[in-house]
């Protein structure tokens, strides 16, 4: 797993490397970890900085998508360990696997939950306490996950117009699933509003999500290409 231009950068040779991780897997797991963490940190700050404070909620998300994809060659050298996880992950410990993934992708997945929760409770977004995992799982799926997999993890180049459309067309599929047209009323009339809006946002999900379901019902692993019309993201009762 270790590769010799390690052990050059190190001064030593491949062998001294490996006794002093303890051997390869152990070096791997290392190399792994740190540079997760050092992802991890550069991704949750890129939520921070746009969803942190949003107030005009599609001019915001579109920021997050363009600079989260923006980004994506920053980090060439992890893409490169999870290419082979991807390629290896079952010869891998179950361990590493998920120090990996508490480490990195739930490490920022639980910092987008948070930020949604947060604008949910501001009522910019159909999103509770109930649905906020379901949606931060949707928004990064949307914005990154066609062009994640077209590229095969950075390895095939994709025009930046191209990945434009993608991130733009993964914002509003996401806020047609849970967007709102305006704040909350305060007041008694609050919860009903609530209710009509989540009760929308639902219907909403179940007629823009069944398209992107395989014949097994499971959902696919790309947002839709075609960029579809900015607004209304789905008008109440629909």
């Amino acid at each position: 797993m270790a590769r010799p231009s390690f052990a050059a950068e190190a001064g030593v040779s491949t062998r001294t490397l490996y006794n002093h991780f303890g051997g390869k897997e152990k070096l791997f797991r290392a190399v792994l970890l740190d540079s997760a963490a050092a992802v991890t940190s550069a991704n949750v700050a890129i939520v921070e900085r746009n969803l942190g404070k949003a107030t005009d909620v599609e001019k915001d998300f579109l920021a997050f998508g363009r600079e989260w994809m923006g980004r994506r060659g920053d980090h060439d050298a992890h893409m490169l360990l999870i290419r082979q996880i991807t390629a290896e992950g079952h010869r891998l410990p179950a361990d590493v696997i998920e120090e990996w993934q508490r480490t990195g992708p739930r490490a920022v997945a639980e910092a987008v939950r948070e930020r949604l929760a947060g604008l949910g409770a501001q009522g910019l977004l159909a999103v509770d306490a109930v649905n906020f995992a379901e949606a931060a799982r949707y928004l990064l799926l949307f914005v990154a996950g066609s062009v994640t997999a077209d590229t095969f993890f950075g390895v095939v180049p994709m025009p930046d117009d191209e990945v434009e459309a993608r991130v733009t067309s993964g914002v509003r599929t996401f806020l047609r699933l849970y967007g709102v047209n305006e704040a909350y009323d305060l007041g008694s009339n609050r919860e009903r509003r609530r209710g009509v809006r989540h009760g929308r946002s639902r219907r909403c999900r179940n007629v823009l999500v069944a398209p992107l379901r395989g014949p097994s019902g499971a959902l696919r692993s790309t947002a839709p290409d075609a960029a579809p019309s900015p607004a209304p993201y789905c008008s109440p009762g629909r």
